[in-house]
């Protein structure tokens, strides 16, 4: 059996038909010193993505290994799945809808793992851009600390982009149970392996987070979303045996209120949001700038919402 490489890229999509070839592309055009793999997670696609697939596997084997599910794990089951078929001794994700745009990305990021071992996870900024418009940002926005760790991930909110991150490989000690059934699945992946180290940031744009319909967040109804976020903490409380549990709180405090103005009860919203903001002894305001470096317009209904 030939030895494990040093890094497995692993891409997880699900109907990505318009973008999966330019996000394995991307990775395969990677310049290293290394030994690198790609895995990607097919989530039972119903539209081309398994055929380009297909097509690129054939082409790029097998350095490009394909996995499909014979039905929809979902976000977490799938990610979970993917990890779990990575050798490498790092992990980069990627996601089917987004690519790289830094021949030395993986380069860079193995070096950091490898020669500083307090990091658990290093990331960098990715210009973010909006399908069909001209729109485009650098995020995360504002200043993100070279070095944060798990307080950081609980206090700022997801600040690290997917297509941006790689940490050492420790999916053979499993997943929690709770884990596979996720429908947002980054923060709590961060919250594990921060657990085992701090977070660096290589300040270098090296990737493109695609905004659209079909992304993962974007498929997700809005009162879905926020009861997913609400039920996506609630486990990262448990997982932490509620070290966190007033920041979590408060956090989920934001989400419930968001839910509320959604469907019309902006006074119920606004009386949630002030009589929950005044107990938790959270940073709010450092959550806030850690939620502005990702979606902004949440930002601005939650100002509204507390009025």
């Amino acid at each position: 059996m030939p030895s494990p490489p040093a890094v497995s890229v692993c891409i997880i999509t699900f109907n990505h038909e318009q973008f999966i070839r330019q996000a394995v592309e991307s990775a395969l055009a990677q310049t290293t010193t290394f030994d690198y793999e790609i895995v990607v997670g097919d989530d039972a696609s119903t539209d081309a993505t398994s055929q380009i697939l297909a097509e690129l596997e054939r082409a790029h084997a097998p350095r490009l290994r394909v996995h499909r599910r014979p039905h929809n794990l979902g976000v977490g089951g799938n990610l979970a799945a993917t990890l779990l078929e990575c050798r490498g001794k790092y992990i980069a994700l990627l996601e089917g809808d987004d690519y790289w745009i830094d021949e030395q990305k993986l380069q860079l990021q193995h070096d950091l793992l490898e020669t500083q071992r307090e990091y658990a996870i290093c990331f960098h900024p990715v210009r973010a851009v909006r399908e069909g418009s001209a729109e485009a940002y650098r995020s995360p926005r504002g200043r993100i600390p070279r070095r944060t760790s798990l307080v950081d991930l609980i206090e700022r909110g997801t600040y690290i982009p997917t297509a941006s991150v790689m940490f050492r490989n420790r999916a053979d000690e499993g997943f929690p149970d709770w884990y596979s059934g996720l429908r947002i699945a980054d923060l709590p992946l961060h919250v594990i392996n921060a657990r085992h180290g701090d977070i660096a940031l290589i300040d270098r744009v090296m990737a493109v987070y695609r905004l659209h319909p079909g992304g993962v967040f974007s498929m997700i109804a809005n009162a879905d979303r926020v009861r997913a976020v609400v039920q996506m903490y609630s486990h990262i409380n448990d997982y932490l045996d509620h070290r966190f549990d007033k920041t979590i709180r408060g956090i989920q405090s934001y989400w419930e209120a968001v839910e509320r103005y959604n469907s019309g009860d902006s006074a119920g919203a606004r009386k949630l949001a002030r009589i929950r903001f005044a107990a938790p002894p959270w940073n709010r305001q450092r959550w806030m700038a850690g939620m502005m470096a990702f979606a902004p317009p949440l930002v601005r209904m939650i100002r509204r919402v507390v009025g």
